[in-house]
């Protein structure tokens, strides 16, 4: 299959845009950029991972190959394929796989780590303990990738080593049951009974933390408004999740504190992925230019406005009230709504300019 990489000197012949298609993504409560996917590509990568975990490795191997050929960029697939080859004997064209996989992505841990496996059932520590190596480098918390570099230090006869990768783990962050269970059979396979005790506090330190739940420290609006501010739109986002505030209000907040070109970037991202989105709509009015303005309204009127966010309601009664008329804004916003106090700094402030409005245009 032809590759992006192959077809630059097309791209530039023909003066076009040949830059792999991106699509906007919106998956639990994010909002995020990648590589477009055919949904042929998914089915076939979901039945492939089924297959695997059932055992049924020709099945998988189908499957994934399937997936391949509709996502020759994909890292994944290639991996999988790899991986499974493996287990059906067939290392040469495993390792085919996994260079394919590599060659899709350079930084892709896993196929390093399903590299190394197969390397080990092969028999081959050095090239097991090669691509280990380097997926405990690329992705440091895999503790997968540690384990498989902790078996290839011990099938090139480097137990101290090992030992010391296991107890250098258990020192840092939480403790893992997994790799303190690891350090205790390498502790028993050596006799030694201080790496024994160890291993064993380390257990009891991981199953004392698999008791405890510590909730996150809570965080609402005012941070988001804050991040804002700075013009920190990562930040926002990050502190928008936490916040439970969706992705289109962090577009209106941007908005409503006069970030414009933020609100802009932020509404446009969220439209591309849920076109209906009532908060996203919204900002884009208020970030809209004089000529945009009518377009940007009439989205808004058709958008979904989700009842939890009232600051969506209020700025978009402002903007009727400028651009439209005041019987379009009082159909939006009742006066009981007009009346109320809000806690909220941004909601507050729209209220008061809006009961102005209504009451000059009303004289």
């Amino acid at each position: 299959m032809m590759r992006w990489g192959g077809t630059v000197a097309l791209c530039l012949l023909l003066s076009a845009g040949c830059e792999p298609p991106k699509v906007v993504r919106s998956a639990g409560g994010r909002v995020y950029v990648g590589r477009f996917i055919q949904a042929r590509a998914y089915e076939a990568y979901g039945r492939g991972a089924l297959a695997e975990a059932e055992g049924r490795l020709e099945d998988a191997e189908q499957a994934y190959r399937t997936a391949t050929e509709l996502d020759a960029d994909g890292p994944e697939p290639w991996t999988r394929l790899g991986a499974v080859l493996c287990r059906r004997g067939n290392r040469d064209e495993a390792e085919d796989a996994f260079s394919n996989a590599i060659d899709a992505d350079a930084t892709f841990s896993v196929a390093y780590r399903e590299r190394a496996r197969c390397a080990l059932a092969a028999g081959d520590a050095a090239a097991a303990l090669e691509s280990s190596e380097l997926a405990t480098i690329l992705d440091p918390d895999d503790v997968e990738a540690a384990l498989v570099h902790v078996d290839a230090l011990e099938k090139a006869q480097k137990h101290a080593m090992a030992a010391h990768l296991l107890v250098a783990r258990l020192l840092e962050g939480k403790p893992s049951a997994r790799v303190a269970d690891r350090l205790a059979a390498l502790a028993q396979k050596l006799d030694d009974r201080g790496l024994a005790r160890f291993a064993a506090d380390a257990r009891e330190r991981a199953n004392a933390e698999t008791t405890k739940f510590t909730p996150p420290r809570p965080v609402d609006r005012t941070a988001v408004d804050a991040a804002l501010a700075h013009g920190d739109l990562p930040l926002a986002r990050s502190l928008a999740t936490r916040a439970k505030a969706s992705q289109g209000e962090i577009a209106l907040r941007a908005a409503a504190l006069g970030k414009l070109d933020l609100a802009r970037e932020q509404a446009k991202l969220v439209l591309d992925a849920d076109p209906s989105d009532g908060s996203a709509a919204i900002a884009l009015v208020l970030a809209s230019d004089r000529a945009g303005i009518g377009d940007a309204v009439d989205r808004a009127r058709h958008a979904r406005f989700d009842r939890s966010v009232p600051l969506a309601r209020l700025l978009f009664a402002e903007a009727l009230v400028r651009e439209t008329s005041v019987a379009d804004a009082r159909s939006l916003v009742d006066e009981a709504e007009l009346r109320t106090e809000r806690k909220d700094a941004l909601e507050e402030a729209s209220r008061q300019r809006l009961r102005h409005a209504l009451a000059s245009s009303s004289k």
